[in-house]
């Protein structure tokens, strides 16, 4: 994560804003009584709060322990997906 000091942050304002959502990478802005903060884009803070409902609840946790145990043992089975032929009408 990169840092910058909070009286630079304010001077290229627009530019780190830009530079954190293009990237998606957070920014720690520093300040001088140590009350450091971080800027993120929405994407990233809205995948954080659904990530901290998941995990909130037991049956979604649940369910993703159980898909990643799956994954680590082979167990889960690629398939292709079959379409069927579009119908054509009668003339």
């Amino acid at each position: 994560m990169d840092a910058t000091s909070y009286a630079f942050f304010r001077k290229k304002l627009k530019h780190y804003m830009k530079r954190v959502t293009n990237n998606q990478e957070p920014l720690m802005i520093t300040r001088k009584n140590k009350h450091n903060v971080v800027l993120i884009s929405v994407e990233e803070y809205s995948n954080l709060l659904e990530n901290q409902f998941i995990l909130s609840h037991l049956e979604s946790r649940a369910w993703l322990q159980a898909t990643a145990e799956q994954k680590e043992a082979a167990a889960v089975v690629s398939q292709e997906m079959v379409t069927e032929p579009a119908e054509v009408e009668p003339s």
